[in-house]
Formats: C-alpha cells, sequence, structure tokens
C-alpha cells in the first residue's frame, strides 16, 4: 500500500538519538502508513542493535550514502521515497506524538506546499543552563521567521513530491545553508511555504561554545560553497553584510523580548542571550573576512 507519508532522516554516527527519534515516530497517534528512510551518511559507530531493531520493523530502511554530508544523505533518501508528501527531520530530533497526523491534516485542508514545522528546544541536563543553552532556547531556530521569509530548515520541513519533481534535490556541496536555499528556490518558482505552529518536533540545545563555533564555521562555509548558485548566500559574504556583523544584536534583542513572557525569562537570561548573540555576530563577521581574503577554505560537517 502506498504510504500517506515518506520520512527521511540522515544520520552520521548518531545512533543514540536516533533510537530516541525512530521511537517518537512509530508510536506516532493516527491510522495513516508511513515510511521512514534513514540514511548513513559514513558513520564510524554504528549501533547494529538499533539498526537491526528498526530494520525489522516493516516501515523503516537503512540505506546508506557515501558521499559526505547530510545533504547528500538526504538527496539518497528522496530516491526511496513514495509517499506523495516528504518530511525532513534530523537524528537528534524528537517528533511530537502527532507530528505526521497535523502535518498531514494540514495538507489535506490547505493549498499549502511546503510546512515550516515548529521547533521546541529543550535541555538535556538538570544542571543551571549554560550561556549557550539559554541563548538556544530562546533564539535556535527561529522557524516562525524562516517562514514569513520564505525559507526552512530541515529539522522539520514537510512538502509536496510536486516540488521535489519540479525543481529537483538539494544543492549538496555544502554542509550547511543548502535548506534555506532549497525552500527559497522553491518559493521563488511559485510554490508557497507556510509556518506550520502545532507541527512539533523537540531538538535539544548545544551545550559549549566550541559547538556553536563548530556550526558557525559550517554555516559560513556554506555560504562560501554556495555563493555562485545563490545571490542571496553570496550578499552574505558582501562586506556590507560583514558591517552589518559588528553592531550589537538588535533583532536578537526584540526576537527575546517576544519571547520574555512565554518563556518566564529574567534580566539576567536576556544578558545572556544577547551576550552569545553578539559573540555570534562577530565570530561570523570574522570567518567572512577569512574568507574574502583567502585565508581560510574551510570546510566542516
Amino acid at each position: 500500500m502506498k504510504p500517506d507519508i515518506s520520512i527521511v532522516i540522515p544520520v552520521f554516527n548518531d545512533y543514540a538519538r536516533l533510537h530516541l527519534c525512530l521511537q517518537a515516530l512509530v508510536t506516532q497517534t493516527g491510522e495513516h502508513a508511513i515510511e521512514i528512510i534513514v540514511i548513513d551518511n559514513g558513520s564510524t559507530k554504528i549501533d547494529q542493535s538499533i539498526v537491526k531493531q528498526y530494520q525489522a520493523l516493516p516501515q523503516v530502511q537503512f540505506i546508506s550514502e557515501t558521499k559526505a554530508g547530510s545533504y547528500a544523505a538526504r538527496n539518497k533518501g528522496l530516491d526511496d521515497c513514495t509517499a506523495d508528501i516528504i518530511a525532513f527531520t534530523d537524528s537528534d530530533c524528537i517528533p511530537s506524538e502527532n507530528w505526521i497526523s497535523t502535518a498531514l491534516t494540514i495538507f489535506e485542508n490547505q493549498k499549502v506546499d511546503l510546512v515550516a514545522g515548529n521547533i521546541h528546544v529543550f535541555t538535556t541536563s538538570n544542571a543551571t543552563q549554560t550561556l549557550l543553552e539559554t541563548y538556544e532556547t530562546v533564539l535556535a531556530f527561529p522557524q516562525k521567521e524562516n517562514a514569513r521569509l520564505g525559507r526552512s530548515v530541515t529539522a522539520n520541513l514537510i512538502m509536496r513530491k510536486t516540488v521535489l519533481d519540479k525543481i529537483g534535490k538539494f544543492k549538496d556541496d555544502s554542509f550547511s545553508g543548502a535548506d534555506h536555499e532549497y525552500t527559497g528556490r522553491a518559493v521563488a518558482q511559485g510554490f508557497n511555504l507556510i509556518y506550520g505552529q502545532d507541527c512539533i518536533v523537540a531538538h535539544p540545545t548545544r551545550s559549549k561554545m566550541s559547538q556553536m563555533r563548530q556550526k558557525l564555521r559550517r554555516t559560513v562555509g556554506g555560504f562560501y560553497r554556495l555563493r555562485k548558485e545563490d545571490s542571496s548566500m553570496a550578499a552574505k559574504l558582501s562586506w556590507k553584510s560583514i558591517l552589518f556583523d559588528l553592531p550589537p544584536p538588535l533583532n536578537a534583542w526584540r526576537e527575546a523580548d517576544e519571547r520574555k513572557s512565554e518563556l518566564n525569562l529574567t534580566t539576567k537570561q536576556m544578558a545572556k542571550v544577547m551576550l552569545v548573540a553578539y559573540h555570534n555576530k562577530l565570530y561570523r563577521g570574522w570567518l567572512k573576512v577569512r574568507l574574502k581574503l583567502g585565508l581560510t577554505g574551510f570546510i566542516e560537517r
């Protein structure tokens, strides 16, 4: 029987959290037929017990892609999708129990092509939040803002297969940014994208600033790799963009202030958010300068 939805999940070594993701997917509410395609992207640590557990289920399949990068893995997974609705999430995400039914209801009742789903951020420790954990709880995944700008991250993206049929696959020569490029390309070609407030996955925070810097290197590296194919990526590396990285992050303050009541943020927490946001702007600007001057050509997973 043709599934109602195909779910694509790339994984690189992260099998412990993949287990939580798959557990959430195979226990979803509703009577929908699903297929789950897990694409291993050259892992050096594969938990075969987890593979064996879920491979025994008829709705789950494991395949592999040797080309490094999550977008290459997603593209490989797209080859095996048979449903008219395709969903993307990540191995470290935990979909809510009604994620699939909520997504399918949106497509059944609305004329929509892509949904940028809501991403709730959570900490995995009961200890006092680190600077970065506080920041990520507030600002890590601004999907509502992303949707307003006509884009989405693949941690929670659902779309009709007609989008794939018309615009093709992800640009897979980059380790970051290709989700924004892809959804932006879809919107530019006439497909409509909306924000799915109730279509929720949970995502853990990073806890160390070194992890944030790694992400920023990957992100700016993505701008660099996609700059010739996407004018918006090229604009992010312009000297004007670099100058924009110098002033304090007023947008971050406004976004945090909007969520102050919702998250019961204290003045101290607001200050932590601003401190990390400013660090990110300055570090990102420094990386851009190094790329423009030819001082680095970093590529990070």
